[in-house]
């Protein structure tokens, strides 16, 4: 029989796992709903719009971002985030003459989409509990044995975007 900290640990540990499971859910709604405004108000024959093209570029990697977070769950990475994914990629294309970058972040992007394709990764779990003892997927090890530094890819300061003569 368990005791009350047995029992207050695992019922912790559930809501713990279903806030999670809610905040990265919530964070797919709003890359999804991002890249949706972004689409929309994309205006090809404009480098300046409603927003102009570094803030939509902004936009769309940090979306990119948590749809390759969400690819490691199948439960989050859902037909309509697939569509939201191939949206970003699309426009991100729709950006390669403005920025050497842009086309940097797509190669990214792709490499690591691919990766995460060839690991199968799939959440395992045994009667209805995550496994903790390092046999499930995390999204660190997929990219361990190619040393992928994600501060660098999300906050590199490689190339830095000159904004003189856009005034």
């Amino acid at each position: 029989m368990k005791n009350d900290r047995q029992l207050k640990s695992i019922n912790s540990s559930s809501l713990s796992e279903r806030l999670l499971r809610e905040a990265a859910r919530m964070c797919v709604d709003a890359a999804q709903a991002v890249t949706s405004l972004v689409v929309e108000t994309l205006d090809p024959s404009q480098d300046i719009g409603i927003l102009p093209w570094w803030t939509r570029i902004y936009y769309l990697h940090i979306a990119g971002v948590i749809f390759l977070a969400a690819m490691v769950r199948p439960d989050l990475f859902t037909e309509s985030v697939s569509q939201s994914w191939q949206l970003v990629l699309t426009t991100l294309r729709a950006h390669v003459h403005l920025s050497t970058y842009v086309q940097q972040c797509i190669w990214t992007f792709e490499a690591l989409s691919a990766r995460i394709s060839q690991t199968g990764c799939v959440e395992l779990q045994s009667e209805g509990e995550h496994l903790v003892d390092g046999t499930g997927c995390r999204f660190d090890n997929i990219f361990e044995d190619i040393q992928f530094d994600f501060d660098e890819f999300l906050f590199g300061t490689g190339e830095v975007i000159n904004l003189d003569g856009l005034g």
